[in-house]
Protein backbone atom coordinates (compact mmCIF):
# COMPACT_ATOMS: atom_id res chain seq x y z
CA UNK A 1 0.00 0.00 0.00
CA UNK A 2 1.36 3.59 -0.91
CA UNK A 3 1.42 6.44 1.36
CA UNK A 4 0.74 10.05 0.42
CA UNK A 5 4.14 11.09 0.52
CA UNK A 6 5.01 8.61 -2.31
CA UNK A 7 2.28 9.94 -4.58
CA UNK A 8 2.33 12.00 -7.60
CA UNK A 9 1.21 15.70 -7.18
CA UNK A 10 -3.07 14.99 -7.93
CA UNK A 11 -4.41 18.11 -9.57
CA UNK A 12 -8.20 19.44 -9.49
CA UNK A 13 -10.11 21.43 -11.72
CA UNK A 14 -12.41 23.97 -10.93
CA UNK A 15 -12.17 26.69 -8.21
CA UNK A 16 -15.83 26.58 -7.27
CA UNK A 17 -17.46 25.10 -3.81
CA UNK A 18 -16.41 21.53 -5.48
CA UNK A 19 -13.16 22.36 -6.10
CA UNK A 20 -12.34 23.96 -3.06
CA UNK A 21 -13.91 21.58 -0.92
CA UNK A 22 -12.24 18.54 -2.95
CA UNK A 23 -8.62 20.32 -3.10
CA UNK A 24 -8.73 20.81 0.66
CA UNK A 25 -9.99 17.23 1.63
CA UNK A 26 -7.20 15.58 -0.35
CA UNK A 27 -4.62 18.13 1.21
CA UNK A 28 -5.67 17.39 4.88
CA UNK A 29 -5.36 13.85 4.08
CA UNK A 30 -1.42 13.90 2.96
CA UNK A 31 -1.55 14.71 -0.56
CA UNK A 32 0.09 16.76 -2.70
CA UNK A 33 -2.64 19.20 -4.67
CA UNK A 34 -2.60 22.02 -7.12
CA UNK A 35 -5.80 23.48 -7.92
CA UNK A 36 -6.33 24.51 -11.66
CA UNK A 37 -8.95 26.90 -12.64
CA UNK A 38 -10.59 28.96 -15.47
CA UNK A 39 -11.40 31.34 -13.00
CA UNK A 40 -10.84 32.90 -9.62
CA UNK A 41 -13.75 31.68 -6.78
CA UNK A 42 -15.28 34.98 -6.88
CA UNK A 43 -15.86 34.38 -10.13
CA UNK A 44 -17.65 31.49 -10.16
CA UNK A 45 -21.22 30.38 -10.10
CA UNK A 46 -20.51 29.67 -6.07
CA UNK A 47 -19.99 32.86 -5.72
CA UNK A 48 -23.57 34.13 -6.38
CA UNK A 49 -24.91 31.51 -3.96
CA UNK A 50 -27.29 32.41 -1.67
CA UNK A 51 -26.73 29.92 0.25
CA UNK A 52 -28.12 27.51 2.92
CA UNK A 53 -27.97 23.64 3.20
CA UNK A 54 -30.80 22.78 1.05
CA UNK A 55 -30.66 19.73 -1.32
CA UNK A 56 -32.40 21.07 -4.70
CA UNK A 57 -32.03 20.39 -8.52
CA UNK A 58 -29.97 17.23 -7.36
CA UNK A 59 -30.16 13.16 -8.12
CA UNK A 60 -29.96 10.31 -7.49
CA UNK A 61 -32.10 10.69 -4.38
CA UNK A 62 -30.33 7.88 -2.39
CA UNK A 63 -26.95 9.41 -2.75
CA UNK A 64 -27.74 12.96 -2.34
CA UNK A 65 -28.96 12.06 0.68
CA UNK A 66 -26.19 10.49 1.85
CA UNK A 67 -23.93 13.47 0.98
CA UNK A 68 -26.17 16.23 2.08
CA UNK A 69 -26.51 14.40 5.41
CA UNK A 70 -22.00 14.09 5.73
CA UNK A 71 -22.30 17.43 4.61
CA UNK A 72 -24.51 18.71 7.58
CA UNK A 73 -22.33 17.35 9.96
CA UNK A 74 -19.00 19.28 8.91
CA UNK A 75 -20.84 22.80 8.35
CA UNK A 76 -22.28 21.72 12.16
CA UNK A 77 -18.49 21.42 12.92
CA UNK A 78 -17.57 24.24 11.09
CA UNK A 79 -20.15 26.65 12.71
CA UNK A 80 -18.23 26.64 15.54
CA UNK A 81 -15.24 28.55 13.79
CA UNK A 82 -16.47 32.27 13.67
CA UNK A 83 -14.75 32.92 10.60
CA UNK A 84 -16.10 30.18 8.73
CA UNK A 85 -18.71 32.07 7.99
CA UNK A 86 -21.10 29.15 8.38
CA UNK A 87 -24.17 29.07 11.44
CA UNK A 88 -26.96 27.26 12.19
CA UNK A 89 -30.36 29.48 11.90
CA UNK A 90 -33.63 28.71 12.29
CA UNK A 91 -35.29 28.01 8.66
CA UNK A 92 -38.83 27.46 7.08
CA UNK A 93 -39.75 25.01 4.18
CA UNK A 94 -43.28 25.11 2.88
CA UNK A 95 -43.85 21.56 0.64
CA UNK A 96 -47.28 20.51 -0.76
CA UNK A 97 -49.55 18.38 1.89
CA UNK A 98 -49.84 15.61 -0.08
CA UNK A 99 -46.04 15.13 -0.63
CA UNK A 100 -43.04 13.51 2.07
CA UNK A 101 -39.87 15.56 0.99
CA UNK A 102 -36.95 13.63 0.03
CA UNK A 103 -34.33 16.14 1.76
CA UNK A 104 -36.40 15.03 5.45
CA UNK A 105 -34.19 11.80 4.90
CA UNK A 106 -31.23 13.81 5.09
CA UNK A 107 -31.96 15.89 8.05
CA UNK A 108 -29.88 14.92 11.37
CA UNK A 109 -31.67 14.76 14.27
CA UNK A 110 -30.15 17.73 15.51
CA UNK A 111 -31.80 19.72 13.01
CA UNK A 112 -34.83 19.71 15.18
CA UNK A 113 -37.55 19.22 12.41
CA UNK A 114 -41.04 20.32 13.58
CA UNK A 115 -43.89 20.65 10.85
CA UNK A 116 -47.71 22.36 11.04
CA UNK A 117 -50.81 22.19 8.80
CA UNK A 118 -50.61 26.05 6.81
CA UNK A 119 -52.61 27.64 3.91
CA UNK A 120 -50.94 30.23 1.13
CA UNK A 121 -53.44 31.65 -1.11
CA UNK A 122 -55.96 29.18 -0.18
CA UNK A 123 -54.35 26.04 -0.60
CA UNK A 124 -53.06 23.47 1.56
CA UNK A 125 -49.44 23.38 2.44
CA UNK A 126 -47.35 21.97 5.19
CA UNK A 127 -44.34 24.01 6.75
CA UNK A 128 -41.20 22.45 7.79
CA UNK A 129 -39.17 24.33 10.12
CA UNK A 130 -35.40 22.94 11.15
CA UNK A 131 -32.40 24.22 11.64
CA UNK A 132 -29.72 24.83 8.92
CA UNK A 133 -26.76 25.59 8.02
CA UNK A 134 -26.23 29.24 6.54
CA UNK A 135 -22.79 29.14 4.27
CA UNK A 136 -22.07 33.45 3.80
CA UNK A 137 -20.42 32.64 0.15
CA UNK A 138 -18.17 36.19 1.03
CA UNK A 139 -16.68 34.71 3.66
CA UNK A 140 -16.66 30.60 3.33
CA UNK A 141 -15.13 30.55 -0.22
CA UNK A 142 -12.18 32.83 0.98
CA UNK A 143 -11.72 30.67 4.00
CA UNK A 144 -11.47 27.86 1.86
CA UNK A 145 -9.03 29.22 -0.34
CA UNK A 146 -7.07 30.28 2.24
CA UNK A 147 -7.03 27.09 4.22
CA UNK A 148 -6.10 25.62 0.95
CA UNK A 149 -3.50 28.00 0.54
CA UNK A 150 -2.08 28.42 4.21
CA UNK A 151 -1.72 24.16 4.20
CA UNK A 152 0.42 24.02 1.77
CA UNK A 153 -1.78 23.81 -1.64
CA UNK A 154 -0.99 25.71 -4.84
CA UNK A 155 -3.69 27.26 -7.39
CA UNK A 156 -2.78 28.30 -10.90
CA UNK A 157 -4.99 29.91 -13.47
CA UNK A 158 -5.44 28.77 -16.95
CA UNK A 159 -8.31 27.11 -18.91
CA UNK A 160 -7.83 23.17 -19.92
CA UNK A 161 -9.22 21.64 -22.72
CA UNK A 162 -7.68 18.01 -22.95
CA UNK A 163 -8.06 16.83 -19.49
CA UNK A 164 -7.29 13.58 -20.63
CA UNK A 165 -3.89 14.78 -21.88
CA UNK A 166 -3.53 16.51 -18.53
CA UNK A 167 -3.98 13.04 -16.63
CA UNK A 168 -0.88 11.27 -18.71
CA UNK A 169 1.15 12.76 -16.18
CA UNK A 170 -1.16 13.54 -13.62
CA UNK A 171 -3.72 12.45 -11.14
CA UNK A 172 -7.18 14.83 -11.58
CA UNK A 173 -10.14 15.59 -9.83
CA UNK A 174 -12.70 17.16 -12.76
CA UNK A 175 -15.09 19.80 -10.69
CA UNK A 176 -15.00 22.12 -13.31
CA UNK A 177 -19.38 22.05 -13.07
CA UNK A 178 -20.83 23.77 -16.07
CA UNK A 179 -18.07 23.28 -18.12
CA UNK A 180 -18.24 19.70 -18.01
CA UNK A 181 -20.41 20.35 -20.69
CA UNK A 182 -17.83 21.01 -23.26
CA UNK A 183 -14.78 19.80 -21.31
CA UNK A 184 -16.45 16.22 -21.20
CA UNK A 185 -18.70 17.12 -24.30
CA UNK A 186 -21.32 15.79 -21.72
CA UNK A 187 -24.66 15.46 -23.11
CA UNK A 188 -26.62 15.52 -20.33
CA UNK A 189 -25.47 18.52 -18.46
CA UNK A 190 -27.30 21.79 -18.86
CA UNK A 191 -27.58 25.24 -17.61
CA UNK A 192 -30.71 25.90 -14.72
CA UNK A 193 -30.65 29.89 -14.47
CA UNK A 194 -31.29 31.64 -10.90
CA UNK A 195 -31.96 34.73 -10.85
CA UNK A 196 -31.55 36.55 -6.99
CA UNK A 197 -31.21 40.09 -5.22
CA UNK A 198 -29.55 41.57 -2.17
CA UNK A 199 -31.92 43.82 0.05
CA UNK A 200 -31.05 45.48 3.20
CA UNK A 201 -31.28 42.73 5.79
CA UNK A 202 -34.55 43.12 8.43
CA UNK A 203 -34.46 42.17 12.02
CA UNK A 204 -35.17 39.28 12.87
CA UNK A 205 -36.24 37.56 9.63
CA UNK A 206 -36.74 33.77 9.91
CA UNK A 207 -35.39 32.20 6.50
CA UNK A 208 -37.88 30.35 3.85
CA UNK A 209 -38.06 28.84 1.17
CA UNK A 210 -41.57 27.94 -1.33
CA UNK A 211 -40.96 25.73 -4.28
CA UNK A 212 -44.37 24.92 -5.50
CA UNK A 213 -45.98 28.98 -5.14
CA UNK A 214 -49.73 28.51 -5.79
CA UNK A 215 -51.26 29.86 -9.20
CA UNK A 216 -47.02 30.75 -10.26
CA UNK A 217 -44.96 28.74 -12.66
CA UNK A 218 -42.85 25.44 -11.89
CA UNK A 219 -39.98 27.23 -12.68
CA UNK A 220 -40.09 30.65 -10.66
CA UNK A 221 -39.90 30.15 -6.89
CA UNK A 222 -40.05 32.18 -3.98
CA UNK A 223 -37.32 32.18 -1.12
CA UNK A 224 -35.43 34.86 1.17
CA UNK A 225 -32.50 33.99 3.69
CA UNK A 226 -30.96 36.52 5.98
CA UNK A 227 -27.42 37.34 5.77
CA UNK A 228 -24.82 39.19 8.36
CA UNK A 229 -24.57 41.54 5.48
CA UNK A 230 -28.07 41.69 3.61
CA UNK A 231 -31.16 38.96 3.09
CA UNK A 232 -31.21 37.33 -0.31
CA UNK A 233 -34.58 36.92 -1.90
CA UNK A 234 -35.03 34.53 -5.39
CA UNK A 235 -35.61 33.31 -7.29
CA UNK A 236 -35.96 30.93 -10.44
CA UNK A 237 -34.53 27.54 -11.67
CA UNK A 238 -34.97 27.95 -15.33
CA UNK A 239 -33.31 25.05 -17.12
CA UNK A 240 -31.52 25.57 -20.25
CA UNK A 241 -31.89 29.30 -20.30
CA UNK A 242 -28.13 30.12 -20.74
CA UNK A 243 -28.64 34.42 -20.34
CA UNK A 244 -27.29 36.40 -17.52
CA UNK A 245 -29.20 39.41 -17.85
CA UNK A 246 -31.18 40.82 -15.06
CA UNK A 247 -34.88 40.04 -15.86
CA UNK A 248 -36.82 43.34 -14.31
CA UNK A 249 -40.02 41.61 -14.73
CA UNK A 250 -38.80 38.47 -12.65
CA UNK A 251 -37.47 40.63 -9.91
CA UNK A 252 -40.57 42.18 -9.07
CA UNK A 253 -42.28 38.89 -9.46
CA UNK A 254 -39.88 37.66 -6.66
CA UNK A 255 -40.46 40.60 -4.73
CA UNK A 256 -44.07 40.32 -4.90
CA UNK A 257 -43.92 36.67 -4.02
CA UNK A 258 -41.99 36.99 -0.83
CA UNK A 259 -43.58 40.04 0.15
CA UNK A 260 -46.65 37.50 0.87
CA UNK A 261 -44.55 35.95 2.69
CA UNK A 262 -43.06 38.16 5.08
CA UNK A 263 -44.65 41.67 4.81
CA UNK A 264 -41.46 43.48 7.03
CA UNK A 265 -38.93 42.34 4.51
CA UNK A 266 -37.43 46.31 2.94
CA UNK A 267 -37.67 45.47 -0.96
CA UNK A 268 -37.63 49.21 -0.90
CA UNK A 269 -33.79 49.47 -1.75
CA UNK A 270 -32.24 46.80 -3.79
CA UNK A 271 -28.46 46.52 -3.29
CA UNK A 272 -27.62 44.08 -5.97
CA UNK A 273 -29.36 41.85 -8.76
CA UNK A 274 -27.38 38.51 -9.94
CA UNK A 275 -27.49 35.73 -12.29
CA UNK A 276 -26.14 32.51 -12.09
CA UNK A 277 -26.24 29.06 -14.13
CA UNK A 278 -26.53 26.16 -12.03
CA UNK A 279 -24.71 22.81 -13.54
CA UNK A 280 -27.60 20.73 -14.00
CA UNK A 281 -27.45 17.00 -15.49
CA UNK A 282 -29.57 14.51 -15.47
CA UNK A 283 -27.57 13.23 -12.44
CA UNK A 284 -24.14 14.17 -10.24
CA UNK A 285 -21.62 12.39 -11.94
CA UNK A 286 -19.04 11.33 -9.29
CA UNK A 287 -17.21 8.36 -10.33
CA UNK A 288 -13.54 7.13 -11.76
CA UNK A 289 -13.10 7.59 -15.72
CA UNK A 290 -12.81 4.52 -17.50
CA UNK A 291 -10.61 5.50 -20.05
CA UNK A 292 -8.12 8.22 -17.77
CA UNK A 293 -6.66 8.52 -14.45
CA UNK A 294 -9.72 11.14 -13.61
CA UNK A 295 -12.67 11.49 -11.35
CA UNK A 296 -15.28 13.58 -12.27
CA UNK A 297 -17.40 15.56 -9.18
CA UNK A 298 -19.54 17.42 -10.98
CA UNK A 299 -23.88 18.28 -11.88
CA UNK A 300 -24.49 19.11 -8.73
CA UNK A 301 -27.67 21.47 -9.81
CA UNK A 302 -28.69 23.74 -7.03
CA UNK A 303 -26.50 21.49 -4.27
CA UNK A 304 -23.76 22.76 -4.51
CA UNK A 305 -22.53 23.68 -0.80
CA UNK A 306 -25.34 21.10 0.23
CA UNK A 307 -23.49 17.91 -1.29
CA UNK A 308 -19.73 19.53 -1.18
CA UNK A 309 -18.44 17.63 1.85
CA UNK A 310 -20.27 14.40 0.99
CA UNK A 311 -19.18 14.50 -2.45
CA UNK A 312 -15.58 15.16 -1.47
CA UNK A 313 -15.09 12.39 1.22
CA UNK A 314 -16.46 10.40 -1.66
CA UNK A 315 -14.13 11.36 -3.97
CA UNK A 316 -11.50 10.79 -1.42
CA UNK A 317 -12.49 6.99 -1.40
CA UNK A 318 -12.21 6.96 -4.80
CA UNK A 319 -8.47 8.70 -4.56
CA UNK A 320 -7.43 6.55 -2.08
CA UNK A 321 -8.43 2.86 -3.81
CA UNK A 322 -6.64 3.99 -7.09
CA UNK A 323 -3.34 4.46 -5.45
CA UNK A 324 -4.15 1.12 -3.67
CA UNK A 325 -4.58 -0.53 -6.36
CA UNK A 326 -1.20 0.95 -8.31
Amino acid sequence: MSTPSEKAEIIVLGSGVSGLTTALTLLENGYDVRIIAREHFNDTVSANAAAVWFPYKALPVEKVVKWSNLSYVKFKELAGIPESGVSIIPFRVIEPSDETPFWLDALPKEAEMSRHNIKVLGSDFISYSCSIPLIETHIYLPFLHNKFLQNGGTIQYQEIKDYKRLAEQNFVINCTGLGSRELCNDKDMYPIHGQTLKIKSTKNTTGLAFEQFPNEPDNELAYFIPRSDCTILGGSAFKNVESKAIDEDLTQRIINRCLLLDPELETEHIISSHVGLRPGRTQIRLEQDHEASVIHNYGHGGAGFTVSWGCSAEVLTLVQKFFDNE
